[in-house]
């Protein structure tokens, strides 16, 4: 006994934390392929020993003589990732009776933890720590029928809803329901309801604030036009454009809605430092309010798409304070990656425009990442904007999507614009959501969305604010 509380002492002073998350319980044992192992002393070929503590639901690993470091690869250029594959008798005994488990990475040791939401006999609420979210996440799945008290789930109301792209995220899970929407575009409203439901309105948001404050909403998201504050608007950009006073609309609806706890807002990182933002923050003051430019890229997506946010939680609510989401560390998506398996039966991957000849006699010219400077002079179009002809690169993530077809973004080696699907793959988007309507309708669906993994960022730091506070009530 002694000997094994020396070992669990000498454990506990390994190196510092380098990640943490939560893992499913699997019939298998434990495999891990974090790519966060790269920065481990568990290299491809290593060897390591596993220490099992069933009594403390525990599994250590750690350097040593034992089973070796298997690898998997990472790209077409051979790079592999180091992975740890255990299935011994005693994993499975360890984790007997556990609901999730709790992974942590560091450079010397691995800790694998089997954790239950609830106490099994008494049902009582297990105290998680308040800084781990994941776990807190995972028991809210769990237990539902052990949180009645909960108001879930959580009434959203969505305007400027477009195709739906901000909102899809908070559909897909079910601490929150999408009770009404908004979008002034028809052909938007029809992929909308396609992909998420009927309860999109092909309304003036002006015309939609009434219904909204009938339904008890909790949470406001909001993807107002950003074509004003946008810098490819040399024209008609500005605070005085009239998309960009549709900001107030959404002030006006956030003041008109008693019910509303939180609200999110989504527009180009322009938006900051305008009168609007300061606005908001004056006429919305009974909420905190944090607000900030997120890169898509830095979520683990395949574009750098960078846009501001502001997320608001009404002081003394059940969200508390919200912090925007903070990114992730680990290996970017590239173009190819997100084009993987592409072909040309999946939906939308034909919708694209057919470039007429002295087009394409142009597009020849452009390499991977070259724009219309690539282009002869005689032949070159006029412009300013850096993304005109952009040819994206097969090794990078994408740029910053505009409506390919007005902006001519090239696929990386074929002599055309992306399709449509090629878009939602750079958004991060399932193949199953599909795009309707006439094909520059489609394009510029497409070009007004939020990226998928971004949304759910935004989703999962909306939820975690709720849960954290309710399960500790």
């Amino acid at each position: 006994m002694k000997k094994s509380i020396g070992l669990m002492n000498t454990l506990k002073k390994f190196s510092a934390l380098i990640k943490k998350r939560k893992a499913k319980v699997s019939k298998r044992g434990v495999y891990l392929q974090d790519v966060e192992l790269l920065k481990t002393k568990f290299k491809v070929g290593s060897n390591y020993k596993s220490i099992i503590d069933t009594k403390n639901n525990k599994i250590y690993i750690i350097k040593g003589t034992g089973s070796t470091v298997s690898k998997r690869k990472i790209n077409n250029e051979g790079e592999c990732k180091p992975v740890i594959d255990i299935r011994k008798k005693g994993v499975l005994k360890a984790f007997e009776g556990c609901q999730y488990l709790h992974v942590e990475i560091y450079e010397d040791q691995i800790i694998v933890t089997g954790h239950n939401a609830y106490d099994k006999e008494t049902k009582a609420k297990i105290v998680l720590p308040k800084s781990d979210l994941y776990q807190i996440e995972s028991a809210f799945n769990l237990v539902k029928e052990g949180l009645e008290h909960l108001d879930i789930p959580l009434r959203v109301a969505s305007l400027f809803s477009g195709a739906g792209m901000f909102d899809y995220p908070f559909h897909q899970d079910d601490t929150f329901e999408i009770v009404i929407a908004n979008e002034l575009s028809k052909e938007a409203c029809d992929t909308y309801r396609l992909n998420i439901g009927d309860h999109v309105l092909n309304l003036d948001v002006r015309q939609v604030i009434q219904y909204i404050s009938k339904l008890d909403v909790k949470v406001l998201i909001c993807g107002s036009p950003c074509q004003g504050f946008s810098n490819s608007n040399r024209k008609n950009g500005g605070e005085d454009n009239e998309n960009s006073k549709l900001v107030r609309e959404f002030i006006l609806a956030v003041k008109s809605i008693p019910s509303i706890e939180v609200f999110v807002l989504e527009n180009v990182p322009q938006i900051l430092g305008t009168r609007y933002e300061h606005e908001i923050k004056d006429q919305l003051s009974d909420f905190h309010i944090e607000a900030g430019v997120l890169d898509n890229s830095q979520f683990g997506g395949a574009q750098k798409r960078k846009r501001a946010f502001f997320i608001g939680a009404k002081i003394g609510s059940a969200f508390g304070k919200i912090r925007l989401p903070k990114p992730i560390k680990q290996a970017f998506k590239t173009v190819r990656d997100a084009f993987v398996s592409l072909h040309d039966s999946i939906a939308n991957q034909l919708d694209f425009t057919i470039p007429k000849d002295e087009t394409i006699e142009r597009m020849i010219h452009v390499p991977q990442g070259g724009n219309f400077l690539d282009i002869p002079k005689e032949i070159r179009p006029n412009g300013q904007q850096s993304n005109l002809f952009r040819r994206l690169e097969w090794d990078k993530p994408s740029i910053s999507l505009p409506n390919v077809r007005k902006s001519n973004i090239l696929h990386p080696t074929e002599n055309r614009i992306l399709s449509v699907r090629e878009c939602a793959r750079l958004f991060d988007f399932p193949d199953h959501y599909q795009f309707v309507g006439g094909l520059s309708s489609r394009q510029q669906q497409v070009a007004n969305g939020v990226p998928y993994t971004l949304g759910k960022a935004i989703m999962e730091v909306i939820k975690g604010a709720y849960l954290t506070r309710s399960l500790y009530v």
